[in-house]
């Protein structure tokens, strides 16, 4: 299923409300700012999972064999995008 404009909105504003910032400090995750830069973290993956899914795959699939290198690296610049939000939410401050 592919997420429509709305629901990457909805999950980007649960993302960044308060209540995954309180979540995350119930669950272990001790200091505020670090809770919230996991919530921006979470916001900026569903953003980038939706492009992919929506717009990136969709155009590799349909590219024809000249423009299909140009849609790969598209789809492999937003997986690197993905790759360092996930090191970055990971990674201690």
């Amino acid at each position: 299923m592919i997420p429509d404009t709305e629901t990457v909105q909805w999950l980007r504003e649960q993302f960044l409300s308060g209540a995954l910032v309180h979540a995350l400090t119930q669950h272990g995750v001790p200091e505020p700012a670090r809770a919230e830069a996991l919530a921006l973290a979470l916001a900026d993956l569903a953003e980038s999972a939706a492009e992919i899914y929506a717009t990136l795959l969709p155009r590799l699939l349909a590219a024809p064999a000249p423009e299909a290198h140009e849609a790969l690296v598209d789809l492999l610049l937003a997986l690197r995008h993905i790759d360092y939000h996930l090191h970055d939410a990971l990674s201690e401050p």
